[in-house]
């Protein structure tokens, strides 16, 4: 019976089979479609996936971030994006993103051991490395490759020196050299912690380092130029800020380097020119202000140089090469009495450097010297930008929570700051401890 139909009726038989035969060929080329529509996804996910992890051991964080943005639109799925993102994060001290982050790789499925040692590194960099330090030996053990090894090292080099711990941040990264002598990152961190410690040709020789690894390796390349200022190498100094402005041509730091190299090489007309535009930036930036009214001093104007100097001491009051340079343009004006203050007050500034530097190298000798801590705290407070008092006196309450004296100090600091609450944190500490003996 369906024989006889068909027979009836070849154009229609015909015309369904040729329609299946097309369905089922579009529906192959639909599923080759779709495959390819998701290997390109993958591939292009997994490229910028590497790039991204590249960047990331290279320190480029930024670019870092891009690139794995990106990797995360062609794959929103994927838990190594997310981990990796989560990293990134912590390098940028995104603390709350990182988490979130992380929170995703570990819905997707990323290893819970990965994920619980990020949250160990996240908190020895914020600046708490001794509470997790037990576990530092254990993660080193653990370490299956040289990179994890370093992004160990890192995270808690970076806890020490935020707590002024540089002692045992440069015997770790003694350690992660040994593992990674190829590395410039232990190299970056090393010149930081010189630089802070005012070793300027340690630091100058560590930056090099660096830039013999990675030649545009901007932070080493604005650091060195920093460091060869701060030492009078003004020649030296000054193409590694023009390279640097060729990296980035709006940076402050940069402009306002160069035009102290270029003051200090007697090329006045460019050093003016480069102030300016760094004044049309920020109209209260002290260094510009400094600068030309170094120069209008220069130049035989020490009336225009007061005019540029007063406003920029208010907004400086510790800056030594402000109150030096109004003691010479009083002096051109006539005006011994008021010289003769400022060169007094800078004499005496200099006394406190000699006395920080000193407490300083005492300390990097003897880390947990409390003492000496607190007695570093009290210079700064007294004698140089108060708000840099605060990281050697937590420093001290880190080692000896109960010194009354930092107590003390901090409740005086922050009473003065206008910070209530954290001036009466400080002064319950100075009666809570006694108590809690008396009861003991």
């Amino acid at each position: 019976m369906s024989t006889r139909r068909e027979s009836q009726y070849p154009m229609q038989n015909s015309k369904r089979n040729r329609i299946q035969r097309w369905i089922v060929a579009g529906s192959g080329v639909a599923i080759f479609g779709y495959a390819l529509v998701v290997v390109g996804s993958w591939g292009m996910c997994s490229w910028h996936m590497q790039s991204g992890s590249q960047a990331l051991v290279k320190g480029d964080f930024e670019l870092a971030r891009v690139r794995l943005q990106v990797a995360e639109s062609w794959s929103e799925s994927d838990a190594g994006v997310q981990f990796l993102l989560a990293r990134v994060e912590r390098h940028r001290e995104q603390f709350s993103e990182m988490e979130s982050r992380l929170a995703l790789a570990a819905r997707m499925g990323w290893p819970e051991v990965s994920i619980a040692r990020e949250r160990i590194l996240a908190e020895a960099q914020s600046g708490q490395p001794q509470q997790v330090a037990p576990r530092l030996s254990q993660l080193l053990d653990q370490a299956e490759t040289s990179e994890e090894f370093g992004e160990i090292c890192e995270a808690y080099v970076r806890g020490y020196k935020r707590q002024t711990d540089f002692a045992r941040a440069l015997q770790l990264l003694k350690s992660w050299e040994s593992r990674q002598p190829l590395a410039g990152s232990p190299h970056l961190l090393r010149a930081a912690i010189r630089r802070e410690l005012q070793q300027f040709p340690e630091a100058a020789e560590e930056f090099q380092l660096v830039l013999d690894r990675v030649p545009d390796q901007k932070e080493a390349r604005l650091g060195l130029a920093d460091v060869l200022l701060q030492q009078g190498l003004v020649g030296q100094a000054v193409p590694h800020f023009r390279r640097y402005l060729e990296l980035e041509p709006d940076n402050l730091s940069a402009l306002l380097g160069l035009a102290d190299c270029l003051f200090g090489k007697g090329e006045l007309d460019e050093a003016a020119r480069l102030y300016d535009r760094a004044l049309e930036s920020d109209p209260e930036l002290v260094s510009a202000r400094r600068g030309i009214g170094r120069i209008a001093l220069q130049e035989g104007r020490p009336e225009e140089a007061l005019a540029w100097l007063k406003p920029a001491a208010k907004l400086a009051p510790y800056d030594t090469a402000i109150q030096y340079n109004l003691g010479l343009a009083l002096r051109a004006t006539g005006d011994l009495t008021a010289a003769a203050e400022y060169f007094e007050a800078v004499a005496e500034r200099h006394g406190y450097m000699a006395q920080f530097k000193s407490l300083v190298d005492h300390i990097q000798r003897n880390s947990d010297d409390v003492s000496a801590r607190y007695e570093l705290g009290m210079l700064i407070l007294e004698h140089f930008e108060p708000e840099k008092c605060l990281v050697w006196f937590q420093s001290v309450l880190l080692r000896a929570p109960h010194h009354e004296p930092t107590h003390r100090a901090l409740s005086d600091y922050y009473g003065r700051t206008d910070q209530p609450e954290l001036a009466a944190f400080h002064r319950t500490q100075l009666v809570w401890p006694k108590q809690n003996l008396a009861v003991e």
